[in-house]
């Protein structure tokens, strides 16, 4: 079973060099919530449109700072939705 540290290490260290406006491959836009306390519940989604996918998360908070196994999905936007009247 690999291990996700080194993952969430580098996502962790693009993601502070992105909302710090200095060079990351992540276009970060400040977003505030309150602090993490561990005990929160229930499944909560995250929402992101790039420039050619639309990616979901989904995740299960199980109220004893755990987590289920995420959801993560991929769609590809495609050009001609990319160019459309809308």
């Amino acid at each position: 079973k690999e291990s996700l540290t080194p993952m969430v290490t580098e996502f962790m260290r693009l993601a502070k060099a992105g909302l710090s406006g200095s060079p990351s491959s992540l276009k970060m836009i400040p977003t505030y919530t309150g602090r993490v306390l561990g005990t929160e519940k229930g499944v909560f989604y995250a929402l992101d449109i790039g420039g050619t996918n639309f990616r979901t998360l989904q995740v299960q908070l199980n109220g004893n700072g755990t987590v289920s196994e995420p959801l993560l999905k991929s769609f590809d936007i495609g050009a001609e939705r990319m160019r459309g009247s809308g």
